[in-house]
């Protein structure tokens, strides 16, 4: 579920619109300059389609509203 949901959003344009441009996506909670940093994480670039087979893969069922209740 939390790989699906890594896909389905587009970080791109929240950037551009709430930074103007002036941030980049990150692939971490911790910052870049942090010790405890590490490039080796897996990150997802936005991939609708990849995130639906995700979804289905697990299961779930798709329906209008919320469907984690």
């Amino acid at each position: 579920m939390r790989q699906a949901l890594a896909l389905a959003i587009d970080r791109r344009p929240m950037l551009e619109y709430l930074w103007r441009g002036f941030a980049q996506p990150a692939a971490s909670i911790l910052p870049v300059q942090s010790w405890a940093y590490t490039g080796e994480v897996a990150t997802y670039g936005y991939d609708p389609h990849r995130a639906r087979e995700t979804l289905d893969a697990a299961g779930t069922i798709p329906s209008m509203g919320c469907g984690f209740i």
